[in-house]
């Protein structure tokens, strides 16, 4: 809620921060170079977080009692079912981050609403869960999305970057809250390497 003063956090909180993970093990890399599927150096960069990285952060997570949401692209639950079949019972947030990272500027909006129905019959009948979180995973999603994904039961997206607080989108997606995020707060741009030039 919003008061003259600015927004009014509950219980006498004064700010909240949203922690989330990408899953994106090595969708990252073939997403930028799709050659790369024949070269195991490069796709080890992003597969590390599939076989090392996704225990280790859920150990800490752990450790220091933190919860975060999870944006998991639906086709590593065919690559990575041990892994992101642990997210869940260990307290964390599932959300949908379409289907394996396609360029959402090369699809119509009738083939994203169909990537985004398809993975969440994935994880409704793998996980048994159906998210209500949407992260776009690459480029720029078609007018009319955000309205799609309210009618598909999503509450809250984190797909822009234009703003430093919570917001409702508009007209027909009013219902959907928007949880802004920047680049500069995302580890990605520090930590991936090895994809110009390809090696």
């Amino acid at each position: 809620m919003t008061t003259e003063s600015g927004p009014r956090w509950p219980t006498g909180k004064t700010c909240a921060f949203v922690l989330t993970v990408a899953f994106e093990a090595e969708l990252a890399i073939l997403a930028e170079a799709p050659d790369a599927v024949d070269r195991a150096k490069s796709l080890s960069v992003g597969q590390y977080g599939g076989t090392r990285g996704v225990d280790g952060l859920l150990e800490e997570l752990g450790r220091t009692q933190t919860r975060a949401s999870w944006f998991i692209p639906a086709s590593n639950l065919l690559r990575y079912p041990r892994q992101v079949e642990a997210v869940a019972p260990a307290g964390h947030e599932i959300a949908n981050m379409g289907w394996a990272l396609e360029n959402l500027s090369a699809m119509t909006l009738d083939e994203q609403v169909e990537s985004v129905a398809k993975s969440q019959d994935s994880f409704e009948s793998v996980l048994g869960v159906k998210p209500t979180g949407f992260r776009a995973g690459r480029c720029s999603y078609a007018r009319g999305l955000p309205s799609a994904l309210v009618e598909a039961g999503f509450s809250w997206s984190s797909s822009w970057h234009g703003d430093d607080i919570p917001h409702f989108h508009a007209a027909e997606a009013s219902a959907l809250v928007e949880l802004s995020r920047h680049h500069e707060l995302d580890d990605y741009p520090y930590f991936v390497f090895n994809l110009d030039p390809p090696s």
